[in-house]
């Protein structure tokens, strides 16, 4: 729906990883400061923060790996 209305603006992807650690576990669609993953819309801070809530661990917000 976003993409139709807003052709425009981009739709990338992030990843997130937990402090100190290099694999991301976590992949997710980016639009403005929303977050698109199994659970639906939800604002990226709110992503962020509840995973690290859930974990119990700090996590950090990556670049998706680029696929070939």
């Amino acid at each position: 729906m976003c993409r139709d209305t807003y052709p425009d603006r981009p739709i990338g992807l992030a990843g997130l990883r937990f402090a100190g650690e290099r694999q991301v576990f976590h992949v997710y669609a980016t639009w403005a400061d929303w977050a698109f993953d199994h659970a639906g819309w939800n604002r990226e801070a709110d992503l962020l923060a509840i995973t690290a809530c859930r974990t119990s661990t700090g996590v950090i917000r990556s670049p998706a790996p680029a696929t070939t």
